[in-house]
């Protein structure tokens, strides 16, 4: 496949073009940033929402993790994910069940990743019905509310 044929739109969430660390990271590069990428800024939960549901992979790049609430947001909402092994990341999402882990830092993986999404159209539908069936168990509030009342109940009874 000829990558340069690719249509695509990168989202940041988070990021305006004129925050500091873009603007560092741009000139490192000596490139000019992409047209391709849209730098959303800070959004509350409905721009977010809506970016997520108009999204076809959610990529969680991070070097330093514990426990992604993004990433759990975007398997909650079905969408097929790509995310670093960093910390507890691999915790949250099964590599090549419910998305794909690759190393941090490793470029290479992270394009193969999107490009193994981009042509398996039924296998980044399987990992997203996975992933959602996977993050609605752990998320669920009678689960939750169940399993801490046993916890304290087990404090109070010393065990």
């Amino acid at each position: 496949m000829d990558t340069n044929k690719i249509d695509y739109e990168w989202r940041l969430a988070g990021l305006h073009i004129t925050d500091d660390v873009v603007k560092i990271a741009a000139g490192s590069t000596g490139k000019p940033i992409s047209k391709s990428i849209n730098f959303m800024g800070k959004l509350d939960e409905q721009p977010l929402l809506d970016g997520l549901l108009h999204s076809h992979i959610y990529i969680n790049i991070s070097h330093i993790e514990n426990s992604p609430n993004s990433l759990c947001e975007a398997q909650i909402l079905g969408l097929p994910c790509i995310a670093t092994f960093a910390g507890g990341t691999s915790s949250l999402l099964e590599d090549n069940k419910e998305g794909i882990l690759i190393q941090d830092g490793d470029p290479y993986s992270m394009a193969g990743a999107i490009m193994e999404l981009w042509d398996d159209y039924d296998k980044a539908i399987a990992f997203g019905k996975n992933s959602r069936e996977r993050a609605l168990r752990r998320h669920d509030p009678l689960k939750i509310t169940n399993d801490l009342l046993e916890i304290y109940k087990n404090v109070v009874n010393g065990n």
